[in-house]
């Protein structure tokens, strides 16, 4: 199963972001095992970051989204519309925590 986590990132502690378009890095999980870390490229985005990363997402064949609960025009409602669970945990949350609930 392949989960991203949309993530903050200190060196190697990461944690759940707080936006979730906003989120700087996205871990990419498959099996439990990190194999992919990228930068948010719609961070910088006028507009629609949430939806546009849950398009990225989707193409990159992600099954599921641990992130903060969308705070705006329904970036976790576009997830789930292109086939991905997504799951919402508190900003701060270590990222192991968080994998705990898959």
């Amino acid at each position: 199963m392949k989960v991203a986590v949309l993530c903050e990132c200190l060196k190697d502690r990461c944690q759940i972001a707080h936006h979730f378009g906003l989120a700087p890095i996205i871990c990419i999980f498959e099996d439990g095992k990190e194999v992919e870390r990228i930068r948010n490229p719609y961070v910088t985005a006028p507009r629609a970051r949430g939806r546009l990363l849950a398009e990225f997402l989707a193409k990159k064949g992600v099954q599921v989204v641990i992130g903060p609960e969308a705070q705006a025009h329904g970036a976790s409602q576009w997830a789930e519309a292109l086939g991905m669970r997504v799951i919402s945990v508190d900003p701060g949350t270590p990222v192991e925590e968080a994998l705990k609930l898959l």
